[in-house]
């Protein structure tokens, strides 16, 4: 019934009281898009994060939950036209599980339609350089380089990432 600042007052008094509730935090966060409130969107999702990640749970399954959420926070941000937000949303999926390729590929078509490439690309240089034994971020970064059509800097970096893990 467009009744949006009465739905939100309700929701966000659920939300404080089971901060975890996913159905709850995904109405509020409908009701902040369609407010086009981006900030409190952002913050009341760090509070659910931070709730899902102290419960006495299953660490792989916090993990998960969040990661369902952070996808459904894509969609919103993107419909905010917050599409920086969006792409940090990526780059935390993709720090999850970087062998998962398919969470590279979004993020690089993500960034192919919506922009913030330089976002994901210097996050990734950057995390190649401060953990450079660790070859999934070369990999990472091979793969946006390779999607720029930058071969000779992703050839590199895939050198890299196997000097690192030979095997």
């Amino acid at each position: 019934v467009n009744r949006l600042s009465e739905a939100e007052r309700y929701l966000v008094e659920l939300h404080q009281e089971k901060p975890t509730d996913s159905e709850v935090f995904h109405e509020l966060a409908n009701v902040f898009v369609r407010e086009n409130k981006a900030i409190d969107l952002r913050l009341k999702f760090a509070e659910t994060v931070k709730a899902i990640k102290e419960q006495a749970i299953d660490p792989n399954e916090a993990d998960e939950q969040v990661s369902v959420m952070r996808r459904e926070m894509i969609t919103a941000f993107t419909q905010l036209k917050d599409y920086r937000s969006a792409v940090e949303q990526h780059i935390e999926i993709i720090n999850r599980k970087p062998d998962e390729e398919e969470n590279v590929d979004t993020a690089i078509r993500y960034v192919k339609r919506y922009g913030n490439g330089d976002l994901l690309l210097i996050y990734y240089q950057k995390t190649s350089e401060e953990a450079f034994k660790n070859y999934r971020w070369n990999v990472v970064l091979a793969k946006i380089f390779e999607a720029n059509n930058e071969i000779e800097k992703a050839v590199k970096n895939y050198h890299k990432a196997i000097d690192n893990q030979p095997e």
